[in-house]
C-alpha cells in the first residue's frame, strides 16, 4: 500500500566509488576511478513526488497537489485534470483500480482512465485512509474509525471518540490496525473492538510504517528515533534492528518488495536494504540520489523507483540480486 508520509527531508551524501581497477589508480598517474551510478532520474526533475502506484499499464504519481498518469517507467506523464483542486492527500491502487481521497471525497477509477466515480460518504471529514482488498478504512476529524465496503458502499463504525482524538492510520496487518493516537502509536484489533486501543509493545511518538515478512511472524516497524524495531513473535515483543553505525534519524519509508527484500530510507543517512529479515543492512546510496526520499514503488516489471523531492529515480542495480 501506498501512503503519504509526513514531510521528512533526507540529505544523502554517501559516495559510492569503484574499486578493483589498478589501471585507473591515481597513484599510477591514470585518471581517478569513475563511480558507477546506482540510480537515474526518470521524470519530474525538481518536483516533489510523495508517492506513486504502478498498475499493469501505467504509473500514477502524486505531487501533493496533482496526480499524473505516465508509462510504468515514469515517462510521458499526463496530468489527470479531474483530480485538480480537490486537496487530495491519499492515492492508492488495488489491482487496476485507482483511489484518490481528499478531506471530503473519494474518487474511484476502475478502468485506468481519467474517468472517476465518486464514493459518497457524507457527513464526515476524512483525515487518513487505508485500503485492504475490498475494504476501505478511514479516520475522521471527529475521532472516529470507519470501515467501508467498496462493493456495497456500506459504512460501519468501528470506534467513536468522546473527545475528538487525533487518529492517523499507519498500517493494517491481518486483524491488527496500527494507529497514531494523539502522537502515540497504538494497536487496534479488528476482531476485538471492545478492547479499544492497546500498546503495540514498544514506545514511540512517531511510527511511519509496519510490515510483516511473508510466511513468518517477523514484523518490522519504522520509528522516528529508534530506527527499525523488529518482532519475531507477531508483535508481542520488540528489539532494535539497525541499520547500525548511523545516527538514529527518522525513517521515511520501510518497503517490502515482491522478492522479499526490505528497503529503508533514513533521514540524512541514505537508502539501505536487507535480504536476511533485517539481520543486516547494505547501503545503495550514491551521489545521484542526493535528495530526500519519501517512499518507494515497485513496478509490474519489478523495477524499483524512489519517489523524492526532486523527481522519480529508478534503481540501476538489480533490486533482486545486488
Amino acid at each position: 500500500m501506498i501512503r503519504i508520509k509526513s514531510g521528512l527531508v533526507i540529505l544523502i551524501v554517501m559516495v559510492i566509488s569503484c574499486t578493483n581497477s589498478s589501471s585507473n589508480d591515481e597513484g599510477d598517474g591514470g585518471e581517478p576511478p569513475i563511480a558507477t551510478p546506482l540510480w537515474e532520474l526518470v521524470q519530474f526533475e525538481n518536483t516533489s513526488i510523495f508517492a506513486s502506484y504502478s498498475t499493469d499499464n501505467n504509473l500514477y504519481s502524486f505531487t501533493g497537489f496533482e496526480v499524473f498518469k505516465s508509462n510504468n517507467d515514469g515517462t510521458n506523464p499526463v496530468q489527470i485534470n479531474e483530480l485538480n483542486d480537490r486537496s487530495i492527500f491519499f492515492v492508492e491502487g488495488s489491482s487496476n483500480t485507482l483511489f484518490s481521497i481528499s478531506d471530503s471525497t473519494i474518487l474511484i477509477s476502475t478502468d485506468e482512465t481519467t474517468s472517476f466515480d465518486t464514493l459518497k460518504i457524507s457527513g464526515i471529514t476524512i483525515r487518513s485512509a487505508l485500503i485492504d482488498q475490498n475494504d476501505l478504512y478511514i479516520t475522521t476529524e471527529a475521532g472516529a474509525i470507519f470501515s467501508v465496503d467498496l462493493a456495497s458502499e456500506e459504512r460501519d463504525t468501528l470506534y467513536q471518540s468522546n473527545s475528538s482524538e487525533s487518529l492517523r492510520l499507519i498500517s493494517l496487518l491481518d486483524d491488527d490496525l496500527y494507529i497514531n493516537v494523539n502522537n502515540s502509536v497504538k494497536l487496534f484489533v479488528l476482531s476485538d473492538l471492545e478492547s479499544g486501543f492497546q500498546s503495540p509493545g514498544f514506545e514511540s511518538s512517531s511510527t511511519n510504517e509496519f510490515i510483516q515478512l511473508e510466511e513468518s511472524n517477523i514484523l518490522l516497524a519504522a520509528t522516528r528515533f529508534q530506527k527499525i524495531q523488529r518482532s519475531t513473535d507477531g508483535g508481542k515483543t520488540w528489539t532494535g534492528s539497525g541499520p547500525d553505525g548511523i545516527p538514529a534519524n527518522p525513517i521515511t519509508d520501510l518497503y517490502l518488495t515482491e522478492e522479499g527484500r526490505v528497503y529503508v530510507s533514513i533521514l540524512g543517512s541514505g537508502v539501505f536494504y536487507s535480504d536476511d529479515q533485517s539481520e543486516s543492512w547494505k547501503s545503495v546510496t550514491d551521489t545521484v540520489l542526493n535528495t530526500s526520499v519519501y517512499s518507494f514503488t515497485e513496478t509490474v516489471e519489478n523495477d524499483l523507483l524512489a519517489n523524492t523531492d526532486s523527481g522519480i529515480y529508478k534503481a540501476l542495480f538489480d533490486p533482486k540480486t545486488n
